[in-house]
């Protein structure tokens, strides 16, 4: 059972081995008979990846270096951001974290040995925020940040979760130096529709002036815990929370995934009183993308989960993890409000059953789905592939 005020966030599927199904229109980014660049031997490790427009990010590692962030753009695969180089704005770093792209950037949490911080990449390594970065509406400086999840990030503006010295938490947005940080939202910023006030964040994310997070108030009572929303120089707004019927009229929402978001719309996995699905809020209005009374398609029957899986959003396109009544999985998207499947088990990957699908927040863009995947052979690595047209 889900906490409730955590967000539920599981991303990986297994899947039993099916009869070698139709060859998936997939395109290797990367996978374990892959050389390391500016390494030593193939990749043995690789994280979820992160794809904006035709960037892909991911974190990787081989058995001859450590997990660093590496990047295929426009297909051209090499090291962006490597542990133990150092660079003029940053020094050294001891550990990187997940790498979040855009058409134009990567963002990424990384710690040196003055702290952690919030950083780009492109052109060159830059600073959103670290430990010698005055917290606005806080105390002090930054003292730490959400290292779990990857920052949000649209254009050069980077979302992401922080604390001040005092380790009370916020949402900031930023844009590297000499830019700046602004606040969202943090303990002292009232729960719309809610009693009192924040003190705890989650899974920042972004698109243009549009900012989304998952917000509780741990130790208090009543709990409350939901998917809250912010333009940038504007009050926060409640998109859903424990209070809100969800629109299939399963009763109200439970517990929520980390959101996304793409221009107005912010998306969501959840469990309702008597379901769970996929949600989809935009300008104030609630809709259902899937839910467990939802044809799968492509398939037989209805989904019979969502593992808890986050969305991933883009544009009006939104795609899932979706779990279907034999137990098997699949990648499924909504197309102008039509699903489509984009991959499941039934398929191959280069002549292979898959084992393992692995889809999370941050990974669609312009049509093109970038995900994991294990294969029978216990090959694994990072593929993209084009969501199908609606019939």
């Amino acid at each position: 059972m889900p906490t409730l005020t955590q967000p539920i966030h599981v991303s990986l599927v297994r899947v039993g081995i099916h009869k070698l199904g139709t060859a998936a229109p997939v395109t290797k980014v990367a996978d374990t008979h892959t050389p390391v660049p500016k390494g030593h031997g193939d990749f043995n490790f690789f994280t979820f990846p992160s794809i904006g427009g035709k960037n892909v990010a991911f974190k990787g590692a081989g058995a001859a270096q450590p997990q660093n962030i590496y990047l295929s753009a426009n297909g051209v695969l090499d090291a962006l951001v490597q542990v133990g180089v150092p660079y003029p704005s940053s020094g050294a770093f001891t550990a990187l974290g997940l790498p979040s792209a855009s058409e134009q950037q990567v963002a990424f949490w990384g710690e040196n040995p003055a702290g952690p911080g919030i950083y780009t990449a492109r052109p060159e390594l830059r600073t959103v925020a670290n430990t010698r970065t005055a917290v606005p509406g806080g105390t002090g400086n930054f003292s730490t940040f959400e290292s779990s999840l990857g920052p949000g990030v649209s254009t050069d503006q980077v979302a992401f979760v922080g604390s001040d010295e005092k380790k009370t938490p916020g949402v900031y947005v930023g844009i590297p130096a000499p830019s700046g940080v602004s606040l969202i939202a943090n303990t002292q910023t009232s729960i719309p529709g809610g009693q009192g006030t924040f003190t705890s964040f989650s899974g920042a994310a972004i698109s243009g002036n549009r900012t989304a997070f998952f917000g509780s108030n741990t130790g208090s009572s009543p709990i409350q815990v939901g998917i809250y929303s912010a333009q940038a120089g504007a009050s926060v707004h409640k998109v859903a929370d424990r209070s809100t019927a969800a629109p299939d009229g399963s009763g109200n929402f439970i517990a929520f995934t980390v959101p996304t978001v793409s221009g107005n719309a912010v998306a969501f996995t959840a469990l309702t009183q008597s379901n769970s699905g996929v949600y989809r809020w935009d300008n104030g209005s609630l809709s259902t993308v899937a839910n467990l009374d939802t044809s799968v398609p492509g398939g037989q029957g209805t989904f019979a989960g969502f593992n808890n899986a986050a969305p991933s959003s883009d544009g009006n396109d939104i795609a899932f993890l979706g779990i279907k009544s034999d137990g098997t999985s699949g990648i499924f998207a909504s197309r102008s409000g039509k699903l489509v499947k984009v991959i499941d088990q039934n398929d191959s990957i280069e002549g292979q059953a898959i084992i393992y699908l692995g889809l999370d927040t941050h990974q669609l863009s312009q049509g093109v789905v970038a995900f994991y995947a294990v294969l029978a052979n216990k090959v694994f690595g990072i593929y993209t592939i084009p969501l199908p047209n609606p019939n």
